[in-house]
């Protein structure tokens, strides 16, 4: 305890390591508040020290593993697994290279290791958990699922694990499934901020807005300064029925100053009218998704002896789509998993004039990159585009008097750039069948569709549809969303 009867939990540790320095608790121990204390070498020594005195221990492995990465040392720390004394490769000595492997972008090597790990422990709970942990990073698929679900077998008490298999289940549109694995992980962390985002999420995904914002709401009184769930509440009252523009437009003014801004340097730009414009393009995904289907066309289109057009997008998927965006860009920059600072100084050396975002308030969104101005002119297009970005780095929204009528222009923060028919430039796909006759004079009956995601369809909206149901006679409503291959995401659609 510190003078002051406050608890020192690192002073009590080295404390107890200085009289015994041979016990392998003491160095664990030390080695935990030393990492809590964000003083990283020493948690790294320390627990190097514990896995010296008890190399048995695969826990150990695990927090050592951490160590060496969070210290920097992951590349030395790899030199030195599995010892070179002739011996098979034990389980916590194979954990440890599998950990390390994956730091080091090896990720094959790492499930391969891991997959070792478990064959000579097969009931250690440790070893189930690492690989379970490595194969969701390589893949959220079947194997994660199941290494996964291997793990809490052995450890069900873990809520660390269930909490990943929900997000997993969460990744493939399993939302039902993934709510009741997250409102596990609740009942033992009920005031966990991060956790309770998680089930929001859930819950939206299966069209239970009142639910999710009721989680967010509790997840920000906890934690007002969380990012993610402040981003997520902008992306529910944006469509949630009886939500005010001033209660939005706090919650968006809110979330965008959460999020740290740029020092002001100069533009490295070179001010040359002669000069060919250097567009940025920042986004979530560039392949087969709305936001190409509506922008690709209009980009083509662009005269390309008078713009470059960079892209820097998160790495994943690539089809069609991207090889046409590929072809008209003059470089293209994967930025998945690359910080927001990072990412703005690459988009500030690249000379960037004109960043337009195309991902908005969504959860691959990349708007904290512009609150840091890596580019003198930024625009907002496409992309979660219902509302003003309440952020004033974002100088200009490209619109349309159909998606912004003129009497709501005050509430945006940006200068509304107004094109005179349509804001987008939608590309029709190529294998779109020939439009035939009317279904409904051989059915007999009208026929309404909606494709939305079930995070957009609200109580309001389905009380809409059943009133419009009602009053044209027969008429049918298909309604298709990625969620509903679960009985339990629809039911708000049948109450």
């Amino acid at each position: 305890m510190t003078e002051a009867g406050a608890a020192d939990p690192l002073g009590d540790a080295l404390r107890a390591l200085a009289v015994a320095s041979g016990r392998r608790q003491a160095w664990d121990a030390a080695g935990r508040a030393l990492a809590a204390a964000d003083r990283v070498g020493e948690a790294h020594a320390a627990f190097a020290e514990a896995v010296r005195l008890a190399p048995g221990d695969n826990g150990l492995a695990r927090r050592l593993a951490r160590a060496a990465v969070a210290a920097g040392q992951a590349g030395p720390e790899l030199a030195r697994w599995p010892p070179r004394d002739g011996k098979t490769p034990s389980a916590p000595g194979l954990l440890i290279r599998a950990h390390l492997l994956a730091h080091l972008d090896r990720l094959d090597d790492a499930v391969a290791t891991a997959e070792q790990a478990v064959a000579a422990a097969p009931d250690c709970p440790e070893a189930a958990a690492e690989l379970a942990e490595l194969r969701l990073l390589r893949a959220p698929d079947a194997a994660a699922e199941a290494a996964l679900r291997r793990a809490l077998d052995l450890n069900p008490e873990d809520a660390a694990l269930r909490r990943s298999l929900g997000r997993l289940l969460l990744r493939l549109y399993r939302s039902a499934a993934a709510g009741r694995e997250l409102a596990a992980c609740l009942d033992q962390l009920p005031s966990d901020p991060d956790l309770l985002t998680d089930m929001a999420l859930a819950e939206l995904r299966c069209g239970e807005q009142t639910a999710a914002r009721r989680c967010l709401e509790q997840a920000l009184a906890i934690d007002p300064a969380n990012r993610i769930a402040s981003r997520l509440l902008c992306h529910v009252l944006a469509y949630a029925d009886g939500v005010s523009t001033d209660g939005l437009t706090a919650a968006l003014r809110h979330c965008a100053g959460l999020w740290p801004r740029g020092s002001g340097h100069a533009f490295p730009n070179i001010p040359d009218p002669e000069r060919r414009l250097r567009l940025g393009l920042l986004g979530g995904s560039f392949c087969r998704h709305p936001i190409l289907w509506l922008t690709l066309r209009g980009l083509e289109g662009l005269d390309r002896g008078r713009f470059d057009i960079h892209c820097y997008a998160a790495a994943g998927e690539a089809d069609a789509f991207t090889s046409r965006l590929r072809e008209i860009s003059a470089g293209w920059h994967p930025v998945g998993g690359v910080a927001d600072a990072a990412l703005a100084r690459l988009i500030r050396s690249h000379r960037i004039d004109i960043l337009i975002d195309l991902g908005g308030y969504l959860d691959k969104g990349r708007l904290p990159v512009l609150a840091q101005r890596p580019a003198p002119v930024q625009i907002k297009w496409v992309g979660a585009q219902f509302h003003t970005t309440a952020m004033p780095e974002v100088d200009w929204l490209i619109t349309d008097r159909f998606e912004t009528p003129p009497s709501l222009a005050p509430l945006y923060t940006e200068q509304l750039l107004v094109l005179p028919d349509s804001y987008v430039c939608y590309d029709a796909p190529e294998e779109a069948p020939a439009i035939g006759e009317l279904p409904a004079r051989c059915n007999g009956f009208v026929t309404f569709g909606s494709f939305n995601n079930l995070m957009k369809i609200t109580p309001g909206a389905i009380a809409v549809w059943a009133r419009l149901l009602r009053q044209v006679s027969e008429s049918r409503l298909l309604i298709k969303a990625p969620q509903l291959g679960e009985k339990e995401a629809g039911r708000m659609l049948l109450a």
